[in-house]
């Protein structure tokens, strides 16, 4: 075999970070799946609060993951905590991995962080703030001299 052929068979199997994503989203979408069932059943109680995981980050090793939450209540994470065993059972069962990851539950940052953009973008436009003129502006014009309106 020649080193052509044998780089053009390496470029064609996944990167390690490429399988890794693929893993993290099929880990997402089972884990979604099953909080989904549970919370329709008997045993759904979260505190008043349907979760939405926004995203899962498993070790290269896949010894643990991360399941990021739209929110995490006390209760919440208590309940998770508990459903666990469940929830990594059905990881197990459903994806075909060397090793079912460790679970743990967190409330993804990306979305406190936007919930908190949007709460002050909201506070600008009720004190009639630049977030509040611009939004009631045409979005195609530009402010010329004067505050003309140019388009």
């Amino acid at each position: 075999m020649s080193s052509r052929s044998h780089a053009r068979r390496r470029r064609s199997e996944p990167t390690e970070g490429a399988r890794l994503a693929r893993v993290n989203e099929l880990l997402r979408e089972v884990l979604a799946e099953e909080l989904e069932r549970i919370g329709d059943g008997e045993e759904g109680d979260f505190g008043g609060h349907p979760f939405t995981v926004t995203g899962v980050s498993c070790r290269p090793d896949l010894g643990a993951a991360v399941v990021y939450l739209d929110a995490l209540s006390e209760v919440g994470s208590t309940r998770l905590s508990e459903l666990r065993p469940r929830l990594q059972r059905a990881v197990a069962e459903q994806v075909r991995l060397k090793r079912t990851p460790l679970l743990s539950f967190v409330a993804d940052p990306a979305v406190a962080e936007a919930r908190r953009l949007e709460d002050t973008l909201a506070r600008l436009r009720q004190q009639g703030g630049p977030a509040g003129d611009a939004r009631e502006s045409d979005p195609g014009s530009v402010p010329g001299p004067e505050g003309t309106a140019r388009g």
